[in-house]
């Protein structure tokens, strides 16, 4: 076989190496990618329900706050009319 062969052959078995050497790297990347854009798409579902739930307990203790304010107007009220009565003093 002549010596130009063997470089020839050398040269193509050393590229094709390359090319499956790339290759693994690229899926290996690629696979990365894809598992990053999962979790994070997860994260983001996550998020956005901590958010309503977060808005959801907001608005809940708002009109806790609110009946707590009519309540306590209604207290005033009595208390000033004597219509509200200590028990243990009658007074």
């Amino acid at each position: 076989m002549f010596v130009w062969k063997k470089k020839y052959d050398a040269v193509i078995r050393e590229m094709g190496r390359q090319i499956v050497e790339r290759d693994d790297t690229l899926m290996a990347r690629e696979a990365t990618i894809g598992r990053l854009q999962r979790e994070n798409a997860k994260l983001l579902e996550r998020m956005a329900v901590a958010d309503n739930q977060t808005k959801a307990a907001v608005t809940s203790r708002d009109a806790i706050r609110a009946r707590l304010d009519v309540v306590g107007a209604e207290l005033d009220h009595w208390r000033a009319n004597g219509q509200l009565r200590d028990p243990k003093t009658g007074a």
